[in-house]
């Protein structure tokens, strides 16, 4: 089966227009950018969310330090209602005898792009496309059965070579939570995402949203924020931004 061990990116968005700009953090050795947009940027209304991420080392070379946990902080008040459109199971999603097309096309949230890092094996990036589920995390990451949790559940597919991997992002109140496996120095990772992308769509309905925007516009717009905590030494690191909003 196969796992969440080989991707250290968080699951989530990309290229929505939204008043938005990028965020960066550091510690020292690795950079994490952070871009997020919200389509209507206005208050208590069904929305669409954007978002972009890079995770990469300061002088260039691949980032071989392994992602144990992403958490993205998202506004007060930004809420998903998973009841809103259909869902899937991640246990669906990862048995190879059903996979993602036995999912409910409904249940697809949003798609995008990836590019991971297999340097040196491969000299070029590889690109992956990417769709996110609306559904719940039913499995540990050990494919065991556990208590059903709401989530966006992330398919990350590159083609050359031919992989799949699997990323779901608890839905926890106001953040998103990603679990990977912990490093493995006997099967160090191939390869890692260098950049991930995504947008969700604006599901559900009027009354009855995916993902509803807060009731409220703080003076300095909506923050967010994302924290990459490492399991190999490496010290966390934290990327924000806002959206500029209108009540």
């Amino acid at each position: 089966m196969l796992r969440r061990s080989i991707l250290i990116a968080t699951c989530l968005l990309v290229a929505m227009p939204a008043a938005a700009t990028a965020g960066t953090g550091t510690n020292g050795t690795q950079r994490l950018s952070l871009g997020v947009g919200v389509k209507p940027a206005r208050t208590d209304t069904r929305v669409g969310l954007s978002y972009s991420q890079s995770l990469t080392n300061k002088d260039g070379s691949r980032v071989t330090e392994n992602v144990r946990t992403v958490k993205i902080k998202l506004p007060k008040g930004l809420r998903f209602d998973v009841n809103a459109v259909a869902k899937c199971k991640e246990s669906t999603l990862e048995d190879p005898n059903q996979g993602p097309s036995a999912c409910p096309a409904g249940s697809i949230v949003g798609t995008g792009t990836a590019t991971a890092d297999a340097r040196p094996l491969l000299a070029d990036l590889v690109p992956a496309d990417v769709t996110a589920y609306n559904g719940l995390l039913d499995v540990d990451l050990n494919g065991q059965p556990q208590s059903a949790v709401p989530a966006i559940l992330v398919v990350a597919h590159s083609t050359n070579p031919d992989t799949t991997n699997f990323l779901p992002a608890e839905i926890h109140g106001s953040s998103l939570v990603l679990n990977l496996t912990p490093n493995d120095p006997a099967n160090p990772a191939p390869f890692t995402i260098q950049d991930i992308s995504l947008s969700i769509r604006r599901a559900g309905s009027r009354k009855k949203p995916y993902l509803r925007s807060p009731t409220s516009c703080p003076k300095g717009g909506w923050a967010f924020s994302q924290t990459d905590v490492f399991d190999t030494g490496a010290a966390p690191i934290t990327a924000k931004d806002k959206v500029a909003c209108t009540s």
